[in-house]
C-alpha cells in the first residue's frame, strides 16, 4: 500500500515529522504533537503490514488519546505558576530569623527556620545585634537582607495574672 507514492509506513512517519515541524513552529502549543503521535502509530501498524482501515484507526485512536491524556501534563508543566504561590527566594521574604552574630551592612549571620544565612542590612546606620529578632526584605545572591522587628509586647505568663489577684 502506498501514500503520496511512499510505502504507507513511510507517509505515516513524514507526515508524523512534519507534525512535529509544525508544533515547534507554534511554539509548543502541543495541538499537532499529539495528531503526530498519532501518525506515528499508524506508521508501526502499516510497517507491520495492516491495511489501511487499520492504519487509520491507529492514527485517530492515538491522536485522541494522546490529545486527550498527555496534552493536560504538558500544559500543567509549560504554564508559569500562579503569583500566589511564593516558591524558593519569594518564599523567604517577610519571614522572621534571629540575628546569630552581629549584621551591619557588611557581614552577619542570622538563622532563617533550620539553616543559616549570611545576612548585611540594607543601609549602614542599621547595625542588629546578636540574639535580636529581625524580618527578611529581600534575598540577593547568598545574602539574605534583614531589618529589625518592630518592639513586640511580651507575652504574659499565666503566673503573672495569678500574682495581681493575690
Amino acid at each position: 500500500m502506498e501514500i503520496f507514492g511512499l510505502d504507507a509506513w513511510l507517509g505515516w512517519f513524514l507526515i508524523g515529522m512534519a507534525l512535529l515541524v509544525v508544533e515547534v513552529v507554534i511554539a509548543f502549543t502541543f495541538y499537532a504533537a499529539p495528531i503526530a503521535l498519532g501518525a506515528f502509530g499508524a506508521s508501526i501498524v502499516a510497517a507491520l503490514g495492516a491495511g489501511i482501515e487499520l492504519q487509520l484507526i491507529a492514527f485517530i485512536v492515538g491522536s485522541l488519546t494522546a490529545l486527550a491524556f498527555l496534552r493536560p501534563i504538558v500544559r500543567d508543566h509549560l504554564q508559569p505558576p500562579d503569583a500566589e504561590k511564593a516558591s524558593n527566594v519569594q518564599s523567604l521574604l517577610g519571614r522572621r530569623a534571629i540575628a546569630l552574630q552581629r549584621v551591619d551592612v557588611d557581614s552577619g549571620t542570622v538563622r532563617l527556620g533550620d539553616d543559616v544565612w549570611s545576612a548585611r542590612t540594607e543601609s549602614e546606620d542599621v547595625v542588629i545585634e546578636e540574639g535580636a529578632r529581625v524580618e527578611v526584605v529581600a534575598v540577593r545572591g547568598v545574602y539574605a537582607y534583614v531589618k529589625p522587628m518592630e518592639s513586640e509586647p511580651e507575652p504574659q505568663s499565666p503566673e503573672a495574672g495569678r500574682e495581681n489577684e493575690e
